[in-house]
């Protein structure tokens, strides 16, 4: 447990996957990970991030759950959608978390201090055993909620087509996906249509 707010320099110091704590989708699930302060390593504490079709709210509510995460995880070093390899790619990465000062609802006097951003993102708690899962049905929970996208980071990158010669603007062509697409070259399915 943090001892107090602010910015803190942590060390990853595990990671699990979970059952979702707020979400209500069968196929939701919680990407939790344990960071210690560097400074004090006796203080220790998990963020939750969850994958959900779930929208975010304030800041965040253009996006999905798992895109906020998935965001998370880029930032402070995963590379790639295989979430198989979150483990080995991050524990023992240094990064930071903003801890937020929580009174309790119960005894307001009572202070608690969870991690609120964990390189950027939101916070959580340790997951208990029961909701733990294992990267087998990880992988299915994805292939439910993306229609299969969980195979798609192994397939090579379609070709680019090439641009159209009617009109000369000078516009910079999208890549076909970016560092925060979990879904590797596939088109996002929480992406919102205008």
């Amino acid at each position: 447990m943090f001892t107090q707010a602010g910015q803190v320099k942590v060390k990853i110091e595990d990671v699990k996957f979970a059952t979702a704590k707020f979400a209500q989708g069968p196929s939701d699930f919680d990407i939790c990970i344990m960071v210690s302060n560097i400074d004090d390593p006796a203080q220790v504490d998990w963020w939750r991030g969850e994958i959900s079709a779930d929208y975010g709210k304030g800041n965040f509510a253009s996006m999905t759950q798992a895109e906020i995460a998935m965001k998370t995880l880029h930032n402070i070093g995963f590379e790639g959608g295989d979430l198989s390899t979150l483990k080995d790619q991050l524990v023992g990465k240094e990064t930071t978390a903003m801890i937020k000062a929580v009174p309790s609802k119960k005894d307001e006097s009572k202070i608690f201090y969870n991690i609120q951003y964990l390189g950027s993102g939101s916070g959580g708690n340790e997951p208990k055993p029961e909701e733990e899962l294992d990267v087998a049905d990880v992988k299915n929970r994805i292939s439910a909620l993306f229609g299969g996208a969980a195979d798609v980071a192994e397939k090579p990158a379609p070709a680019p087509k090439p641009a159209p010669k009617a009109e000369p603007k000078k516009e910079t062509p999208k890549p076909a996906a970016t560092a925060g697409n979990p879904f590797g070259n596939a088109k996002n399915p929480f992406a919102k249509t205008k």
